[in-house]
C-alpha cells in the first residue's frame, strides 16, 4: 500500500502475534513483527514464537528449503508431554510433564531435519541477543518438590550455555509459581568460572532446553515470556523465583588456559 490511511494491527503482551503480513509476487509472505515511521540502522525485529504459549501441539512452519509442513511445537527427555487444559496458567492448554527419572528436560522444536542436516525454520526467530530475561508458570502436581536446575541454550549443535548455581525449588503446594531466567550472565558447558558475558553471544541460537530434577516429578509449565530487561512479572499476585546465581559465560580458551595454569 503506497499511500495508506490508516492501519489496524495487533500484537500481545508478549510474544507478539501479528495480524500485519508482507506480500510477495502478490501473495502473504511474511507477518509483521514491528512498525516505525522512519528508517533505523542495525534494528532487530522479534519473531513470533508460537510454541511459548504451550497451546498447540503442533504448528506449520517453512523449513529452509520452502517446504511447508507441520511440526511438533514441544518435546521431553525423559519425559512425557500431554497438552491439557487442567495444565493451562492461560490460554487454552499448558504442558503436562511427568518423568519417572530424576533428571529430566523440556525443549520447544526449533528445527527439523532434512536427511544427515538440522535445519531452521524460516518463520522462526533465533536471535535471543535482544532478550534479558526468560519467564515461565509452573506448577507442582505431586507431593515432592522439583527443582528447576538450568535452562541450557545452544549456539550450535553442539556449544551450549547454561544456568550454574542455586537451584530453584518448585514447592509441592499445588500452586503457580514464576520463574525468572536472567540472560545477562552465561556460564559455557556448565562450568562456573571465568569471566561473564551477556545475552549478546545468543544472536543465532539453535535449541533451547528447560532441564527439571526430581523423584517422579508432575508438573505444569505454561506460558513462556521473553522481554528485554527485567520488566517485572506479567502476572501480578503469582510467586516469582529467581535464580541466585542465573547464567554466566566462559571462552573455551579462557578456561583452556586457567586449566594450564592451575
Amino acid at each position: 500500500v503506497d499511500f495508506p490511511l490508516f492501519a489496524s494491527y495487533a500484537y500481545a503482551l508478549g510474544n507478539m502475534r501479528s495480524n500485519l503480513y508482507s506480500s510477495k509476487n502478490g501473495e502473504k509472505y511474511l507477518p509483521v513483527t514491528s512498525f516505525t515511521v522512519n528508517k533505523v540502522r542495525n534494528s532487530s525485529y522479534w519473531y513470533e514464537k508460537q510454541w511459548a504459549d504451550c497451546d498447540d501441539e503442533s504448528v506449520w512452519h517453512i523449513r529452509d528449503d520452502s517446504h511447508t509442513a507441520e511440526y511438533a511445537t514441544w518435546e521431553g527427555k525423559n519425559a512425557e508431554i500431554l497438552f491439557e487444559s487442567d495444565s493451562a496458567f492461560s490460554g487454552d492448554n499448558g504442558l503436562h510433564v511427568t518423568a519417572a527419572a530424576e533428571s529430566f528436560s523440556i525443549s520447544p522444536v526449533l528445527t527439523a531435519r532434512k536427511g544427515l542436516k538440522t535445519v531452521k525454520f524460516y518463520d522462526e526467530g533465533y536471535d535471543y541477543s535482544n532478550y534479558g530475561v526468560i519467564t515461565f508458570n509452573v506448577r507442582n502436581n505431586g507431593i515432592r518438590d522439583v527443582n528447576f536446575d538450568f535452562a541450557r541454550v545452544y549456539a550450535d549443535t553442539v556449544g551450549w550455555y547454561s544456568t550454574v548455581g542455586s537451584d530453584v525449588v518448585i514447592p509441592a503446594d499445588g500452586e503457580w509459581h514464576e520463574v525468572e531466567v536472567n540472560l545477562n550472565k552465561l556460564y559455557i558447558y556448565n562450568v562456573d568460572i571465568g569471566a561473564a558475558s551477556s545475552n549478546n553471544m545468543l544472536d543465532n541460537i539453535a535449541d533451547i532446553e528447560f532441564v527439571f530434577s526430581g523423584e517422579d516429578a508432575d508438573i505444569s509449565f505454561d506460558n513462556v515470556r521473553f522481554v528485554s530487561e527485567n520488566a517485572g512479572s506479567y502476572n501480578p499476585g503469582v510467586n516469582i523465583l529467581n535464580f541466585a546465581n542465573s547464567f554466566k559465560l566462559i571462552l573455551l580458551f579462557v578456561r583452556s588456559i586457567l586449566e594450564y595454569l592451575f
